[in-house]
């Protein structure tokens, strides 16, 4: 869970750790896949809400999903998708 400070550093930084999740837990995926993902969870939206965020996007048995409430932060989850 993060929430970052509102600048674009803290926002790469969140980029990158989400980036990271990803690498780690789906190693044998492209870097274009990863943009991908971001893209499906709504990341890549010039407009993007950062503190209203609920999506997920499934890949290869690995569901990530990102939740964001301004008093709660943003939390990025990695988790086997068979479990609901």
């Amino acid at each position: 869970m993060d929430a970052g400070d509102g600048t674009p550093q803290s926002g790469a930084n969140l980029i990158l750790s989400f980036g990271a999740l990803i690498g780690a837990t789906n190693p044998e995926l492209e870097t274009n896949e990863s943009g991908d993902i971001f893209e499906e969870l709504g990341l890549m939206e010039s407009n993007v809400d950062m503190y209203n965020l609920n999506k997920s996007a499934e890949r290869n048995g690995i569901t990530y999903t990102i939740k964001s409430l301004k008093e709660t932060g943003i939390w990025f989850m990695a988790q086997n998708a068979s479990v609901k």
